[in-house]
């Protein structure tokens, strides 16, 4: 069986949200390859977000043929 492997990459924020009136710290994943898609994305989705760190990830992943046909896509 033919394996390929993948480069993901996304981003780690880390952040400080309100919570009920209490400020909590939570850990949101967004995957988006440019630091900046991924911020306002995360901005528009969580309300009462203060971004602390920003942390670029990058993942290795194997797959078979037909996950890796699932989770491409065709730029023309």
């Amino acid at each position: 069986m033919v394996k390929f492997t993948r480069t993901l990459t996304y981003y780690k924020f880390t952040c400080l949200v309100n919570e009920g009136g209490e400020a909590k710290e939570k850990v949101f994943n967004v995957t988006e390859s440019n630091e900046n898609k991924a911020r306002k994305e995360l901005l528009k989705s969580v309300n009462n977000c203060l971004v602390m760190k920003t942390e670029e990830v990058k993942e290795k992943r194997e797959m078979t043929l037909d996950e890796f046909i699932a989770n491409s896509h065709v730029v023309e």
